[in-house]
């Protein structure tokens, strides 16, 4: 990094501030903790131009387009233009607009405020995944059932009324209902699925954007913690954790498969899963075996049992 600048502060969030001396500060600029609310504006560049530089020395927000600016935390730094507050994001971009009074100053746990006009607004952030399209067969009662999904974040989501649908009758059914007044999605087990329409239609093709669902999930009644992403108005699930809500069971010899019993195509006449426990402080445990045995040429789950042995890394 050139020695050109008269100020720079510590990098974060990949860049850092730098500043050049100008004749007068037309935005003297100061931390403001003396009223009934803390408003942090802008801690540093008052007197200065200031800019932002990588770790390169790449200049990524020139020197002097804000009259002030402030370190990053959480992808996001605050800046004054013209008197006036908003945010930018590690590229530069401007994602919140320089239009507000005050600022709660820095990013804290995805929030931040706003102050315009005597209004106080709340910001969150929102991160979003790239939702890759993908397929699966699975077989449900020996029926095999062709079934769209997405990757995200590498690991493998299927909407959850295509799960609904496709269940609906078994002995492991479940139905959804949608609370929008709340933002609330309620699974009562054990109950036919109602359609809505648009179940086991066709994705598409194209990746998509995911964002994490901020509905409230509950399971009969009970609040879970249901790891889900939102694709253009529909929750998509781990087929592993509705599996362990539900208490179905899920084997992946030569394809994906989803059973309550199962049946599968497989070289021999019976064969054994071994799945490894969790023990309740977060190890692993005993062996949990599972057997299948060929009856009329589909495979049925024979017996399920814990091995003697235990399972090591």
């Amino acid at each position: 990094m050139p020695f050109i600048y008269d100020e720079i502060k510590p990098f974060s969030g990949g860049l850092a501030y730098v500043g050049v001396k100008k004749e007068a500060a037309s935005n003297p600029i100061a931390d403001d903790e003396s009223g009934p609310v803390v408003v942090v504006t802008v801690g540093f560049g008052s007197g200065f131009d200031s800019g932002f530089v990588d770790k390169t020395g790449n200049v990524v927000v020139p020197l002097g387009y804000y009259d002030s600016a402030g370190r990053f935390t959480e992808g996001f730094a605050p800046v004054i233009k013209d008197g006036k507050r908003g945010y930018i994001d590690t590229t530069g971009k401007l994602v919140i607009p320089c239009i507000y009074d005050y600022t709660h100053g820095y990013f804290n746990e995805g929030l931040t405020a706003t102050q315009k006009d005597g209004l106080w607004s709340v910001w969150a952030i929102v991160k979003t995944f790239a939702a890759t399209p993908a397929n699966q067969t699975i077989a449900v009662n020996g029926e095999d059932i062709s079934i769209d999904s997405y990757i995200i974040d590498d690991a493998e989501y299927f909407k959850l009324r295509d799960l609904a649908y496709i269940l609906s009758g078994t002995e492991k059914q479940f139905e959804i209902t949608w609370d929008g007044a709340n933002n609330a999605i309620s699974i009562t087990s054990g109950e036919p699925y109602t359609a809505v329409g648009g179940e086991m239609t066709s994705k598409g093709a194209g990746d998509k954007t995911a964002t994490p669902t901020t509905s409230k999930i509950t399971l009969d009644g009970k609040e879970i913690n249901l790891k889900a992403y939102n694709i253009e108005g529909n929750n998509y699930v781990k087929i592993n954790d509705m599996a362990q809500a539900l208490n179905f069971y899920i084997f992946l010899p030569e394809q994906a498969l989803l059973f309550s019993p199962a049946a599968v195509t497989a070289p021999a006449d019976e064969f054994e899963i071994e799945v490894p426990t969790v023990t309740p402080d977060g190890g692993k445990g005993k062996i949990f075996v599972y057997r299948a045995v060929r009856q009329n040429g589909n495979w049925v789950l024979d017996s399920f049992y814990y091995s003697d042995n235990f399972f090591y890394e």
